[in-house]
């Protein structure tokens, strides 16, 4: 395996680039659930805050930004149109905007238990093949560079 010196002129093949199967995976993968989850009358986005929501429910708006990768004004739209259909509620904390905790309704608690079937689908395909212990692994190895990728210098060196 290729492991990448930034001051060498080294040719870096895609074969060698785990990003190009890390994003062919997450990309198909939320291709495959997004077509399946359209029946419900939620977008990939309102997905991905319904389902970060049902493990930190009552998360501040900015963390929950930070954790879905949604841009904070596009999430702002996105609890709105959540908050209409009642399945969040926004909760102020002290007064300051800042501080908004995002809450799952019922609704939204159900809405998960009805969606969640899908991705566990697409995931269980995915890991197909694939034992516990090399998933132990995987997952340790990828919680290892998502830090390092918030960490690192390299692509943008100042």
């Amino acid at each position: 395996m290729f492991k990448p010196d930034p001051t060498s002129s080294e040719h870096l093949r895609v074969s060698d680039y785990p990003f190009y199967y890390m994003w062919h995976i997450a990309s198909e993968s939320q291709r495959r659930v997004r077509e399946a989850i359209v029946e419900y009358g939620v977008s990939w986005q309102d997905w991905r805050v319904v389902f970060l929501l049902e493990e930190h429910d009552g998360i501040v708006i900015s963390e929950l930004a930070k954790e879905s990768l949604i841009d904070p004004t596009a999430l702002s739209r996105i609890l709105s149109s959540l908050e209409k259909r009642n399945l969040v509620e926004r909760r102020k904390e002290g007064g300051d905007q800042r501080y908004t905790r995002i809450f799952l309704t019922a609704e939204g608690k159900r809405l998960y238990r009805d969606i969640i079937p899908i991705p566990m689908r697409q995931l269980s395909s995915a890991l197909h093949g694939i034992s516990d212990r090399e998933i132990k692994t995987l997952n340790r190895l990828l919680r290892k560079m998502k830090d390092n990728v918030y960490r690192s210098a390299y692509a943008n060196p100042e």
